[in-house]
């Protein structure tokens, strides 16, 4: 009886961390199912951010073009409205730079938050495989 009742403790042990082993795995699976959720959601923020700059970089070049456009009238026109264009075309020139680099930025990190998604999803197929 003795060792009916020390197997059945060591049975209703093995059991109760087997249930602990799978509650502690489902809370982490569900905390790797809200970082990837979380990391599509901010890899899609990046793309929308990144689509607008462009969008943006590509309406400031068009700007670049007509002020360059109007420069070369003003200079055919009068000489005294050149500076003033001159001046213009330069400030539309940093903003197209600053554009440029703000993009170069957006892309990075779209696609550090891609990278990261994938390990994200790399991890929770890992873990569901070893489930």
């Amino acid at each position: 009886d003795a060792q009916r009742g020390d197997a059945a403790s060591a049975s209703a042990a093995a059991v109760a961390r087997l249930e602990d082993a799978t509650a502690a795995f489902a809370a982490e699976r569900a905390a790797l199912d809200e970082e990837k959720a979380a990391l599509a959601n901010a890899a899609s923020f990046a793309e929308d951010d990144r689509a607008t700059w462009e969008d943006r970089a590509r309406r400031t070049k068009q700007k670049l073009k007509d002020a360059e456009a109007a420069l070369r009238d003003a200079r055919a026109a009068d000489d005294g409205d050149r500076l003033l264009e001159k001046e213009a075309l330069e400030a539309l020139r940093r903003a197209s730079v600053d554009d440029a680099g703000t993009i170069d930025a957006l892309r990075r990190d779209l696609e550090a938050a891609r990278a990261s998604l994938e390990k994200s999803e790399a991890d929770a197929d890992a873990a569901a495989r070893a489930e």
